[in-house]
C-alpha cells in the first residue's frame, strides 16, 4: 500500500466517527459507486483483451 492510500485511510478513519448516520450512508454509497465502476471497467477492458485474442 502506497503512502498515500495510508494517509486516506487514516483520514476516512479520524473522520468516520464525527459523520452522522446519514453522511456515513451517503459516503459509503458514493465509495460503493466508485467501487462497482472500477470493476465494470476492468472487465469491459479484460472482454477487448479477449475479444483481440481471438482474432
Amino acid at each position: 500500500m502506497s503512502e498515500k492510500e495510508k494517509e486516506i485511510l487514516t483520514n476516512i478513519s479520524e473522520a468516520l466517527p464525527l459523520m452522522s448516520e446519514r453522511k456515513k450512508g451517503e459516503f459509503m454509497g458514493y465509495a460503493q459507486a466508485l467501487v462497482d465502476l472500477k470493476k465494470g471497467e476492468a472487465k469491459a477492458e479484460e472482454e477487448k483483451e479477449e475479444s483481440e485474442v481471438k482474432k
